[in-house]
């Protein structure tokens, strides 16, 4: 008798009241495969997430045991192609204080057979196991995917504290082949727009850290539960495209702090592979009235983007 057939009758056993189960599970999506730990088919199937395409299929969940999420992780994948499923038990790590542990599997990304399954731990950070093709644990990204290159790369987003009084967005790329990372967001040396925006925030931050601020600057200075730190002003970057054939990404990041004015500005990057990357930096209204509104990706683009590496 085929495995999902058997893991069908013992599904009944301790099955919760209105949760699907491990077993059950395996049965809907005809996993013919044993799991690591008998016990696990009765308990509830929770807090995962799948990925479907034209060539996989992945399936990733926890059994949950008591009210909490269990450290026990499932992953299993379809190869299309072939028609069969491997699957494993997989932990998050706890063996460094640079590891990372997620929660609740938000999504599932695939890049050049690397699986990118990203946790959540609260509205302002995740955890992100990265798999070999074999299941096989890889890496951790302290932070959430938000692109993907055809060869693997990936860019994510880094966690930030979530009761922190600025939220300030940084974006890194993560090369699984090379098991390398570099943070591209914010640029290294500061950019021009970004230093003049900074140092109208330390302005204001100068006028709100003082002993007794005035109202309009928020409560976070007046309970002085605020850092002070124009360094990490507020700002939070949009979605990010990116292009396989020039390597090359774009994203707009918006400015938003205690400063009047909250410019929209767009950053293109190139030469991300090899050596180190170039980028240019314009408001997102001085490019709209040069070349005309246009989606993101056309900057991406041999000509456009030729044209904003021009020398001005």
């Amino acid at each position: 008798m085929k495995i999902w057939v058997a893991l069908a009758l013992a599904c009944l056993l301790g099955r919760p009241a209105s949760a699907e189960t491990l077993a059950e599970l395996l049965v809907r999506e005809r996993i013919d495969l044993k799991v690591t730990r008998g016990a696990d088919l009765a308990r509830r199937a929770s807090s995962g997430d799948v990925l479907d395409t034209p060539e996989i299929r992945v399936v990733a969940t926890y059994a949950v045991e008591g009210d909490s999420l269990d450290d026990r992780l499932y992953v299993f994948r379809f190869a299309k192609a072939r028609g069969t499923w491997s699957g494993a038990e997989v932990r998050w790590p706890k063996s460094s204080k640079t590891d990372c542990t997620g929660g609740s599997i938000t999504r599932i990304v695939e890049a050049n057979g690397f699986l990118y399954l990203a946790g959540h731990l609260n509205p302002s950070a995740e955890c992100t196991m990265v798999l070999t093709k074999s299941l096989a644990l890889h890496a951790t990204l302290d932070g959430w995917p938000v692109a993907h290159f055809l060869d693997g790369r990936i860019v994510y987003e880094h966690s930030e504290p979530h009761f922190a009084p600025t939220h300030y967005a940084e974006l890194s790329i993560y090369d699984p082949v090379r098991r390398r990372e570099r943070q591209i967001y914010p640029p290294k040396p500061e950019s021009p727009l970004r230093r003049q925006y900074r140092e109208k925030v330390g302005i204001a931050y100068a006028r709100c850290c003082a002993d007794h601020p005035s109202g309009d600057c928020g409560g976070s200075f007046a309970n002085r539960n605020h850092h002070c730190d124009p360094e990490l002003f507020n700002n939070s970057v949009d979605k990010v495209v990116v292009s396989d054939a020039t390597d090359s990404l774009t994203f707009t990041a918006l400015f938003d702090d205690i400063v009047d004015e909250k410019p929209e500005v767009t950053y293109v990057f190139r030469h991300l592979k090899a050596g180190k990357p170039a980028y240019r930096e314009r408001r997102s209204r001085d490019l709209e009235r040069r070349f005309g509104k246009r989606p993101l990706a056309d900057y991406l683009k041999p000509g456009l983007l030729r044209a904003l590496f021009a020398r001005s």
